[in-house]
């Protein structure tokens, strides 16, 4: 079966972007007992770096730097966004650059805390 690249990434917690490595379903039965199933991915989270430059946008994360492999339900998978790639000459290193891709309508502000 052919996965287009972009099915590859999605959002969890948030705003929080993964790439998704794969799907698996554990199931696990016992005597009379119905079947307990469990949907799961296994991501890697996008790296922020606090050596970027500034931009006038939050999601920037380090262009191919992934975090340890980790295990979510498929049910915390929030939504997919669009990956745009961008060189700039301060950086080696390329630089993602996540839009969230929502086809029913604008995305809805999430809050965050002056903390």
């Amino acid at each position: 079966m052919h996965q287009d690249k972009s099915a590859q990434y999605a959002y969890i917690e948030g705003r929080q972007p993964v790439r998704i490595n794969s799907l698996y379903q554990a199931m696990h039965s016992h005597q009379r007992e119905p079947a307990l199933v469990a949907d799961l991915a296994l991501v890697q989270r996008f790296v922020k770096d606090d050596t970027l430059p500034e931009f006038p946008w939050e999601m920037c994360w380090c262009g191919d730097i992934l975090g340890d492999l980790e295990v979510v339900l498929v049910d915390a998978l929030a939504g997919h966004f669009i990956l745009a790639p961008i060189k700039i000459w301060i950086c080696r290193e390329s630089i993602w650059i996540t839009i969230s891709h929502d086809h029913g309508g604008p995305e809805a502000e999430i809050q965050e805390d002056d903390n």
